[in-house]
């Protein structure tokens, strides 16, 4: 009679964390400073804010992979025909850009 034994020694690997970047423009392309960016995730609950830097620019790091976002753009002197984006995070994501009407 044989025996035999199986074990399951393959790890779990968590995903690196990833970031999220853009820029928030006027139709001529100068950056818009001070665009309050809000990220929600939507699978936690858990919202995080940014503000552009002078160029417009914005960055969000250390977001968990595989969940749903939706990110959404404000300012108080500008607007923004499509000011929300939803998305599904799986590697960095650039080029998220919201330009104002």
């Amino acid at each position: 009679i044989a025996y035999c034994t199986f074990r399951n020694t393959a790890s779990t690997t968590t995903a690196a964390p990833a970031s999220i970047s853009g820029r928030v423009s006027t139709a001529d392309g100068t950056g818009i400073g001070n665009a309050r960016m809000t990220l929600m995730n939507a699978s936690t609950g858990e919202t995080f804010y940014a503000l552009t830097n002078a160029f417009g620019y914005y960055t969000f790091e250390g977001m968990p992979v595989a969940d749903f976002y939706i990110l959404s753009v404000g300012h108080k002197r500008y607007s923004f025909s499509d000011e929300q984006r939803a998305f599904t995070l799986e590697n960095d994501l650039t080029g998220v850009d919201f330009i104002a009407n």
